[in-house]
């Protein structure tokens, strides 16, 4: 059956159900699933419950949902990783697996009141999920240090994928001062410091983060 002869259901079946992907996805990342099925292929239901410190009972559930979802591959009683989950085992801290955690915390229960910000013409999400006073994002981040962590290591892993382009095609020959505004633990600065060590750059954000980007120069 080719894309043009999906049914219509069929399609909508998979945007009204992506909530159930998305979880299984999260809470086998969060709970080790991926790195332990590679680092140890072939355990079975019971092992692997053992291993993270499940019941068996759930970890049934979260290996069908898994294996359904092309997360995993069973052979008999046996499991495996696959090519989709196989990013997901190491470098944590480097996309696609940054990505996670962040939309966990960050964007999954903010976005359930979508429609009330729509109708609102206000961010009603930000108000109701993110502790805080502050209005913006960014402000109620650095209310909530757990959870800025979590927000610049997803940052971090974008801008080292698209930072050593970017310094490459962005011509600053012509440039003696940069001022990157919101540029974060200096990933992009870095980059082009690296480029042009003549460059003076000044990075501007909020007081945490500049913290951590003196570090990272330093």
């Amino acid at each position: 059956m080719t894309q043009a002869e999906v049914p219509i259901e069929v399609e909508l079946r998979g945007l009204y159900k992506a909530h159930y992907r998305f979880q299984f996805l999260s809470a086998a990342f969060q709970l080790g699933l991926f790195a332990l099925v590679e680092k140890e292929p072939g355990l079975a239901v019971g092992e692997i419950a053992t291993r993270l410190g499940l019941k068996e009972q759930p970890t049934r559930i979260l290996l069908l949902g898994c294996t359904v979802f092309g997360l995993l591959d069973k052979k008999g009683d046996s499991y495996y990783i696959t090519p989709l989950s196989k990013p997901l085992t190491a470098n944590f801290d480097e996309a696609p697996a940054s990505n996670i955690p962040w939309e966990q915390d960050g964007i999954y229960r903010a976005m359930a009141w979508f429609c009330e910000s729509l109708k609102e013409d206000t961010n009603i999400g930000l108000r109701r999920e993110i502790p805080g006073t502050a209005p913006t994002l960014y402000g109620r981040l650095a209310e909530n240090p757990e959870l800025e962590a979590t927000f610049h290591t997803m940052m971090s892993s974008v801008s080292r994928l698209v930072g050593a382009e970017l310094g490459e095609k962005l011509d600053l020959s012509e440039c003696t001062h940069l001022l990157d505004i919101g540029g974060g633990t200096a990933i992009n600065a870095a980059n082009f410091a690296a480029r042009r060590p003549d460059l003076r750059i000044t990075i501007g954000d909020l007081p945490s983060i500049a913290a951590a980007a003196n570090q990272k120069i330093e």
